[in-house]
């Protein structure tokens, strides 16, 4: 089974640390010469971006399934029976055909919230996704929580990222630290693999 996006993240800090405890552990071992050490620690270091190279693909698909999963759960028909899907076809097509009136859209949103037509809102959620309609996205994730639940995880990994989450998530997926006895020809081999 895959792992999920928190659990790479993990996995590559764990990476980064054990990297440098080798790196200090072969610096510390009076048994090699300066010349072994250099090659200990290049070959823990070649392995480590192999790790690292392996967990940014990993990192990636976890991130694709988390958000397909979310997607998926938020904009599913609560009904899988035909009548269900029929229902949720249609409530989509009305939601597409007032997309482009503001107004219409609004008095959509209200009649679906003040009934409780949790397929009509669900059907509005995904117009206002597909159209960047975000205000419309948050007005339905405010009557449904696996909408609310999209919302997070489109803030935390999909494209309404803050600046301040973007780096930190580019922090944390951040290869291990180059020792000084490692080149950097050897540095620029271990990143193209």
């Amino acid at each position: 089974m895959a792992r999920g996006y928190e659990e790479v993240l993990q996995a590559m800090n764990t990476n980064r640390v054990t990297l440098q405890q080798r790196v200090a552990e072969i610096r510390a071992d009076k048994r090699y010469t300066s010349e072994a050490k250099r090659a200990m620690v290049t070959a823990a270091y070649t392995e480590a971006m192999a790790q690292h190279n392996s967990l940014r693909s990993e990192l990636a698909a976890a991130r694709e399934v988390t958000l397909a999963t979310a997607r998926g759960r938020a904009f599913a028909s609560r009904d899988a029976s035909t009548a269900g899907q029929a229902a949720y076809r249609e409530a989509l097509a009305q939601a597409r055909a007032a997309s482009s009136d503001g107004r219409q859209l609004a008095a959509l949103f209200d009649q679906a919230s003040q009934t409780r037509d949790y397929t009509l809102l669900r059907a509005l959620a995904l117009v206002g996704h597909q159209t960047d309609n975000l205000a419309l996205t948050e007005s339905v994730a405010r009557h449904d929580r696996d909408v609310a639940d999209l919302l997070e995880v489109e803030a935390r990994l999909g494209d309404r990222q803050s600046l301040d989450m973007r780096l930190a998530n580019s922090v944390a997926a951040t290869a291990p630290a180059r020792p000084a006895e490692v080149s950097q020809t050897v540095v620029n081999a271990a990143m193209m693999r």
